[in-house]
């Protein structure tokens, strides 16, 4: 797919990105690197990264990798950028590739949006990614690179759904807390899973969880009074709710209209 120039994608810095006196496969050989470096972080961790161990992995020499990468922290800086890229990517693919068809309701969308998110914890990008934000919590160093990143990475997040799902599918403040128990949620089941007992169903129960909490009509009207329940704790609101909007929630599920 062909990432158009508005993409949220944008915000976060191409460290594939070549100048013009450089030769068009250094693009290539820097995306290598940057693979090498995200399946060398996501296997061994972030306290056995080296240079030399990702040089290896990409098949080159160490100089002829400091040429695109001229230091342990630059090639840091890099692969993150990269992997905030990948996961912005991947998950725009997905949403991009979603029919446009008018008798696909708003809940379709949400339950795809939340398997995609789901599916992108079973890569390498996902793992690398974690392994450094983990990391970065107690290495003030790395720590600088990765907060910013982060940031970024969460606000280009939120901008592909807001740019793709029809406007009419959802209302912002209850999808905005559904999109962060969906991505939070799973992806700390995912970092724990190897030390879960009886992972297997404890893990599909909790995706079946978000499934109906996002994807289904009692899902929807739960959302909505939690939204109105913290719009009148916070003030937001004059302490009355909206009973007939909240109860007028479209009857919905997850597939076209026959």
């Amino acid at each position: 797919m062909r990432i158009t120039p508005t993409s949220p994608i944008d915000a976060i810095p191409d460290p594939t990105a070549t100048t013009g006196n450089e030769l068009g496969k250094s693009r290539e050989t820097r995306r290598r690197i940057l693979e090498a470096s995200t399946a060398c972080i996501a296997e061994k961790g972030y306290d056995n990264f080296s240079t030399g161990a990702v040089a290896a992995r990409a098949g080159l020499t160490r100089p002829a990798m400091l040429y695109h990468f001229s230091s342990r922290l630059e090639l840091l800086t890099a692969t993150i950028h990269f992997l905030a890229r990948r996961r912005i990517e991947l998950f725009e693919q997905a949403m991009r590739a979603l029919p446009s068809v008018d008798s696909y309701k708003g809940q379709y969308f949400r339950a795809k949006a939340a398997e995609a998110a789901w599916s992108q914890l079973e890569t390498p990008y996902f793992w690398a990614f974690a392994e450094l934000s983990l990391a970065a919590r107690t290495d003030p160093d790395l720590e600088t690179i990765v907060k910013p990143a982060l940031e970024i990475f969460d606000k280009a997040r939120r901008g592909v759904t807001d740019q793709i799902f029809p406007q009419e599918s959802f209302d912002m403040a209850d999808f905005s807390l559904a999109r962060d128990v969906v991505r939070f949620l799973s992806e700390g089941v995912v970092m724990q899973e190897n030390f879960i007992h009886d992972r297997e169903q404890r893990t599909a129960a909790l995706k079946h969880f978000l499934h109906m909490l996002v994807a289904s009509t009692p899902g929807a009207v739960f959302l909505q009074a939690i939204v109105d329940d913290w719009n009148k704790q916070q003030g937001l609101t004059d302490g009355t709710v909206d009973q007939p909007a909240t109860a007028a929630i479209e009857a919905e599920d997850c597939s076209p209209d026959p």
